[in-house]
């Protein structure tokens, strides 16, 4: 039953690590990662619940775990899982490995300009999203709402997105 589940799920699971990594190469082994840790997970599965988006979570962690072992093998790739967790909202992969495969201080430069272009509530939401915090509590701490914050969040990913995009394809392409 269990290993039908996992099986089943290969496309998805693939489909899912291609959308949040765009080497191709890497993706089989992510995935082959992922189908090892689900197997040693069986006995934690709850079988009342659905196995896909459960399964999705270890194959993020597995993509993240990827992510570190790769940023201690080179080092032009900076890992930073705050970083990370944001990029993750992006639906552009090439977007994606612009926050992650630059040098460390391209980064800060990217993420100096990006600061530099953010209305004051979502500079603030940037940086509480940087340092770790959760959704939830930074609603919480700010007393909005839940779907106030997340609403915020949507906006600051599009406009972080626009504004890699602008300095991308500009003319003075240098951050």
């Amino acid at each position: 039953m269990y290993l039908d589940l996992i099986s089943k799920n290969q496309r998805r699971l693939y489909g899912l690590l291609k959308s949040l990594h765009s080497y191709e190469n890497d993706i089989e082994d992510i995935l082959q990662e992922t189908n090892i840790t689900l197997l040693n997970k069986q006995e934690q599965f709850d079988d009342t619940k659905e196995f896909l988006p459960w399964a999705f979570a270890i194959a993020r962690f597995t993509l993240l775990n990827h992510k570190k072992k790769k940023a201690k093998e080179s080092k032009n790739i900076v890992y930073d899982t705050p970083l990370m967790d944001v990029a993750l909202e992006f639906e552009d992969c090439a977007i994606r490995e612009e926050l992650f495969y630059d040098t460390e201080v391209e980064r800060i430069k990217l993420i100096n300009k990006i600061k530099e272009v953010l209305p004051r509530k979502q500079l603030a939401l940037l940086n509480a999203m940087l340092e770790g915090r959760k959704i939830r509590d930074i609603a919480e701490e700010w007393g909005d709402r839940l779907q106030t914050v997340y609403i915020l969040r949507t906006r600051t990913i599009r406009k972080i997105k626009d504004t890699i995009l602008k300095m991308k394809f500009s003319k003075k392409y240098d951050y």
